[in-house]
């Protein structure tokens, strides 16, 4: 399984303020790996900003994400397409 975490400074964030997002394979045996990670373009986006973001991870063939926080619009969106949501708050190696 595959799961995308917006991090900033190795905190869980939300999709519009994550400085990169961080792609982590989950194997069957519990043990993951970071696969990928690519500044998030929510940074550059002037509205739902979340969007920007959740939109970049099903371009990378992921579906399920951990955020610290989510706002409406952007809740709205994700549900839309089939993605789920997990909030966390705190280091992204605990949230893994």
């Amino acid at each position: 399984m595959r799961i995308a975490i917006p991090v900033s400074n190795g905190f869980v964030s939300g999709p519009g303020e994550g400085d990169e997002v961080w792609i982590i394979e989950i194997e069957d045996s519990g043990n993951y790996r970071l696969i990928e990670r690519y500044e998030n373009p929510a940074r550059y986006a002037q509205q739902v900003r979340g969007v920007f973001m959740l939109r970049s991870v099903i371009d990378h063939g992921v579906n399920t994400v951990i955020l610290s926080e989510i706002g409406a619009p952007a809740y709205r969106w994700a549900i839309e397409k089939g993605i789920k949501i997990y909030i966390f708050e705190g280091h992204v190696e605990d949230a893994i």
